[in-house]
C-alpha cells in the first residue's frame, strides 16, 4: 500500500526535481548561484513548506467557486505592491 503511494507520487516528483536540479547544478557550475541566493532560498522555504503543508488541509476546506477569487485578489495585490515599491 505505502509502496503504491510512493509509486504514484513519484513521477511529480521526478517532474519537479528534474529541471530544478539541472537548473541548479548549472547556476553553480558557471558560477551564477552565490551565498546571497542561498540565504534568500533558506529565508523563504520555511514559509513554502508552510504554505505548502497548509494548502492540503484548506483545499478540503473551501468551495472551488470562492477561493478562485480569493487566490486572484491576493496574487493581483501583490503585484501591484511590487510594482509600486519598484516604481518608488
Amino acid at each position: 500500500m505505502v509502496l503504491q503511494i510512493l509509486l504514484l507520487r513519484l513521477p511529480s516528483f521526478l517532474v519537479l526535481s528534474i529541471p530544478i536540479g539541472t537548473l541548479l547544478g548549472s547556476l553553480i557550475a558557471v558560477g551564477r548561484l552565490g551565498t546571497d541566493d542561498l540565504l534568500s532560498c533558506a529565508v523563504l522555504l520555511p514559509g513554502a513548506l508552510l504554505g505548502f503543508a497548509g494548502s492540503r488541509w484548506l483545499a478540503g476546506h473551501l468551495d472551488r467557486t470562492t477561493a478562485r477569487p480569493v487566490v486572484l485578489a491576493l496574487s493581483s495585490a501583490a503585484a501591484v505592491a511590487v510594482i509600486v515599491k519598484t516604481v518608488w
